[in-house]
Order: structure tokens, then sequence, then C-alpha cells
């Protein structure tokens, strides 16, 4: 479960990230982004209370921080997550 709470000052939107970015939760944060994005300049994701990234969220994660996005409150745990290569598709499925 992924709870998703905002707040916002004129031209930044702050989303406050309680839970796991994962299964399901990454397109409602996703979703939540957009909708932030559409609404102001500057979005930051408040990381403070997740407590698991799955790897399609770190996927959205790295996708978003080029977007502009920035995150605060990261563990270091999920920093380094988010600094991990994803893994060729070929080698996960046994391919060569």
């Amino acid at each position: 479960m992924l709870k998703i709470s905002g707040s916002s000052v004129p031209g930044q939107a702050t989303l406050q990230l309680a839970g796991r970015v994962a299964g399901e939760w990454v397109g409602e944060l996703e979703k939540a982004c957009g909708m932030a994005r559409a609404k102001h300049a500057r979005v930051v994701l408040d990381f403070a209370d997740v407590i698991f990234v799955d790897r399609a969220g770190a996927a959205l994660i790295r996708s978003l921080m080029k977007e502009g996005m920035s995150l605060v409150n990261c563990s270091v745990f999920i920093k380094e997550q988010l600094k991990q290569p994803l893994p060729d598709k070929n080698f996960e499925s046994g391919k060569s």
C-alpha cells in the first residue's frame, strides 16, 4: 500500500509518500505526479515514510527525476536501489 498526500506553495507541489512504491501503487504514483506537474512548475517527492521500492517503482522514480522532479528524505537503502542499473531482460529470463 502507498499513501500519497500533498501540499503546495505557489509554483511547487510536495507529495508525501508513505508505504511501498510497488505493484499497482506505481501507477497511482505516476498519476499523482502527472496531476501535480500539470498544476505546478516544480514537484518534490518526500520519501520520509517510504519503506520499499520494487523494480517498477525504481524505474518510475528514475524517470520522474529525469523529468526534473526532486526527492527529499530518501533513505540510504532506497538511494542505492535507484543507483543500480536495471537488469538486462535477457539475463533475467535466462536467455543469452
